[in-house]
């Protein structure tokens, strides 16, 4: 679903760019298939107002700069992507669903036939402007451009830092068994049950404003429609918000969390946001990948 939502937004970014240029259209001219380039630049009235070639690799180049930084951006935060292949493979569907977009609706059927971009002196040139083989060129000539755009995207989103990473190196075994055991009696102390689709998860709750919270709402039974968001997450309304402590946060394949005071977050993947921490799944990422990683859950909260 979030890949549906972010094309449809990328693609209307697009469009809103496309419109904001058509205004004034000598600034795009070499989009425009070459013999149209070659009419506009001998006429007189465009002479002094054709970019030159050096304008044109100084606005791609910084075009695609822009966009290297904003999809890893994007593949960072809002997907919580981490390494590199993930971020190449995923920039790189998005890049396509955009670039099609754009080769398909904004060049072969709106450009094709708009007259708004139509340079006076031009008119003659139905054919040109008719070349669907321009643009479709262009098309596989974006899809080359992706591979370095995507490449440099994902070595970006390596590099951010990830705290979740080393959250358990070098602990010492004493220390790992002394928090099991405390983990253990928290988990009784709490005294919450948690299910997903009926079967009973082992949990190790927070101890904090919101557990409590959470627990009293359980004690009549608390039912939660999970749904799937940006491969890494379920995400369900609790009705109601309750207390909350936001920290930013760096999430790990098991983690609980409560969003916005009223939502309950349960990961199988990671994330980076403002969330209050309510406990930890203890089963394998593998468990918890083929638990909640293909397709909606239910989950129940009880005493």
């Amino acid at each position: 679903m979030i890949f549906i939502i972010e094309g449809i937004v990328l693609c209307a970014l697009f469009t809103l760019m496309v419109y904001i240029m058509s205004r004034n259209p000598i600034k795009t001219l070499y989009n425009y298939p070459p013999k149209i380039q070659e009419r506009v630049m001998s006429l007189d009235e465009y002479k002094d107002q054709v970019p030159t070639q050096k304008n044109k690799v100084v606005a791609k180049v910084g075009a695609s700069l822009l966009f290297v930084v904003i999809l890893a951006l994007i593949l960072r935060f809002i997907n919580g992507y981490t390494t590199f292949l993930q971020a190449f493979g995923y920039g790189f569907l998005l890049w396509t669903i955009v670039n099609a977009y754009d080769a398909i609706v904004l060049d072969i059927i709106w450009f094709c036939h708009d007259p708004q971009f139509v340079f006076k002196g031009t008119e003659d040139m139905v054919d040109e402007y008719h070349n669907y083989w321009f643009h479709i060129k262009g098309f596989f000539i974006g899809e080359g451009l992706a591979i370095v755009v995507c490449a440099l995207a994902g070595v970006v989103v390596s590099l951010m830092p990830y705290d979740g990473i080393e959250q358990t190196a070098n602990v010492p075994d004493t220390v790992e068994v002394q928090e099991a055991i405390i983990e253990e009696d928290s988990e009784e102390e709490i005294g919450m049950i948690l299910q997903i689709d009926g079967k009973e998860i082992p949990v190790t709750w927070e101890d904090n404003a919101s557990v409590d919270a959470l627990r009293e709402l359980a004690a009549d039974g608390l039912e939660i429609q999970m749904s799937m968001y940006g491969g890494f997450e379920q995400v369900g309304s609790i009705g109601q918000s309750i207390a909350r402590d936001d920290k930013q946060t760096t999430t790990s394949a098991g983690d609980i969390v409560l969003y916005s005071g009223n939502q309950i977050v349960v990961f199988y993947g990671s994330n980076s946001w403002a969330y209050t921490r309510l406990g930890k799944i203890n089963l394998s990422e593998e468990e918890l990948t083929e638990l909640l990683g293909n397709g909606d859950v239910t989950l129940k909260l009880a005493q």
